[in-house]
C-alpha cells in the first residue's frame, strides 16, 4: 500500500510520517524507497522492534554476538530474587496451578536476557532483545486471543521445553541475520520518536506524506497484548509503570481510569453517536464507553490539528481506520474523522472502503463494519 501511494503522487515525498509506528512497516518500506521516515511509537517493545528494523548492522558483529551468547549463557546464575521481580503467574508454580513458563524454561529465558543485556553495542543488544521477545509467546503456555491471552488447550501436558526455546531463538536469529544480509542495502536515515504521539508530534519538524492506522475505538489495549514482552524484557518493572504506559496510549480503551474530556473533536455525526451511546449506557459492559468514544476522536482531532501546522502545502495524509459497534450503535469512524478533518483545515481527496470487519463475538461476528482509507489534503 505504501509503495502504491508513493508511486501515485505527482511529487515524490522526501519525508514520510507515521504517528502510530507499530511494527515499523511504513517506516521500513519508506527506507527501501529511499525516503526518510519518521515514526512515533508509544509501546517501548514495538519501538525497539521498529528501530531494530531500521538500523544498520555489521554481519560480523552479529555473528560474534551470537557466539558470545552461546558461550556465556551457561555461566549466568539465576536466583529466586531474580524470579520474584516478575508477576507470579509468569513462572511455575504460578497462581492457582497456572503459569506461563515452567521453572526451567523461565530460568533459561532470563539467562539469555542477562547475556544480551551485557552487550556493549546498543544496536546489536536491541536486535537480540527483539528476537528474544519474539520467542516468548510461542514457547509459553498461552496464546493471544481477542483482547488478551488464554491458556492453550492441554497446556499442562504440552509445555515447551528449554530445547524448544533455544531451537526457536537460534532459528529466528539466523533468519534475521539472513534478511539483513539480503535486504540490508537501504537508506540509513530515519527518525524514531518514542512515547505518546499526542506529545511527540510536537517534536516533528515537517512532512510531505503521512500514512498511518491508529488503534480502533474498540476498547482494545495493546499494552495487554504485549504484556509478557514488556515485563520479561524489562520495559516495565512495576504495576505503576504499566499504568503509566497505559495512560500514554490513545484513549481507545477503558482499561485505565483517566479523563475522557473532548476538546478537539467537532462533528455532528460524533454528537449523534455519543447521544445514542449514552441512551444505552446502562446496557454497555463499561459505563465510560460513551465518553471514551468522544475522547478517542478528540485525541485524533488534536493530532490532525498539530499535523496541519507541519504538513507541506501539497502534502497528503492517508489514514486507515475501522468502525466499531456497541450493542446496536455503529461508530462510523471514517465519516466522523472526515468531518473533524474538514473543520480544522483539510479537504477530502479520497475515501474508500477497503474491507468488511466482523463485530465482536457478543454481537454475532457479523461482517458489517467498514475498514476505510481516508485520504485528506490541506484545503488551502
Amino acid at each position: 500500500m505504501v509503495s502504491d501511494i508513493v508511486s501515485s503522487l505527482e511529487t515524490r515525498p522526501v519525508t514520510v510520517l507515521d504517528p502510530f509506528g507499530g511494527c515499523g512497516t511504513t517506516a521500513v518500506t519508506c527506507q527501501f524507497l529511499g525516503i526518510t521516515p519518521t515514526a512515533i511509537e508509544v509501546n517501548p517493545f514495538l519501538a525497539d522492534l521498529t528501530q531494530s528494523k531500521l538500523s544498520q548492522y555489521d554481519l560480523n558483529d552479529l555473528k560474534s554476538a551470537k557466539l558470545d551468547l552461546l558461550q556465556a549463557v551457561d555461566r549466568i546464575h539465576i536466583t529466586q530474587k531474580d524470579i520474584d521481580k516478575y508477576p507470579p503467574t509468569f513462572c511455575e508454580p504460578g497462581i492457582k496451578d497456572r503459569w506461563l513458563f515452567s521453572e526451567a524454561l523461565f530460568h533459561r529465558i532470563l539467562q539469555y536476557k542477562a547475556v544480551i543485556n551485557s552487550f556493549e553495542d546498543q544496536d546489536v543488544k536491541r536486535l537480540f532483545k527483539v528476537v528474544l521477545g519474539s520467542c516468548l509467546i510461542p514457547v509459553s503456555n498461552v496464546l493471544i486471543d481477542g483482547k488478551g491471552r488464554k491458556y492453550r488447550k492441554n497446556w499442562l501436558e504440552n509445555q515447551s521445553k528449554v530445547d524448544d526455546f533455544e531451537e526457536l531463538f537460534l532459528q529466528k536469529l539466523d533468519e534475521v541475520i539472513c534478511d539483513i544480509r539480503e535486504y540490508g542495502a537501504k537508506t540509513r536515515d530515519f527518525n524514531l520518536l518514542k512515547g505518546d504521539c499526542r506529545e511527540q508530534i510536537k517534536n516533528v519538524q515537517s512532512f510531505d506524506l503521512s500514512i498511518f492506522s491508529p488503534p480502533y475505538p474498540n476498547t482494545f489495549d495493546y499494552t495487554d497484548v504485549y504484556n509478557v514482552e514488556l515485563w520479561i524484557l524489562d520495559y516495565i518493572k512495576s504495576n505503576e509503570q504499566c499504568l503509566s504506559l497505559r495512560s500514554e496510549t490513545l484513549r481507545s480503551h477503558v482499561q485505565v481510569k483517566r479523563d475522557y474530556g473532548n476538546i478537539y473533536a467537532k462533528s455532528f455525526l460524533l454528537e449523534q453517536v455519543e447521544k445514542q451511546l449514552k441512551e444505552i449506557e446502562q446496557n454497555l459492559w463499561h459505563k465510560d464507553i460513551p465518553s471514551m468514544v468522544g475522547a478517542y476522536f478528540s485525541d485524533l482531532g488534536g493530532l490532525l490539528m498539530e499535523m496541519r501546522t507541519k504538513i507541506a502545502v501539497d502534502g497528503n495524509i492517508i489514514m486507515v481506520v475501522g468502525d466499531s459497534a456497541y450493542k446496536s450503535i455503529r461508530v462510523p469512524v471514517a465519516d466522523i474523522l472526515e468531518e473533524i478533518a474538514i473543520s480544522i483545515g483539510y479537504k477530502t481527496h479520497k475515501k474508500e472502503v477497503l474491507r468488511k470487519l466482523r463485530t465482536s463475538y457478543q454481537q454475532g461476528r457479523r461482517q458489517d463494519l467498514d475498514e476505510t482509507m481516508l485520504w485528506v489534503v490541506p484545503s488551502s
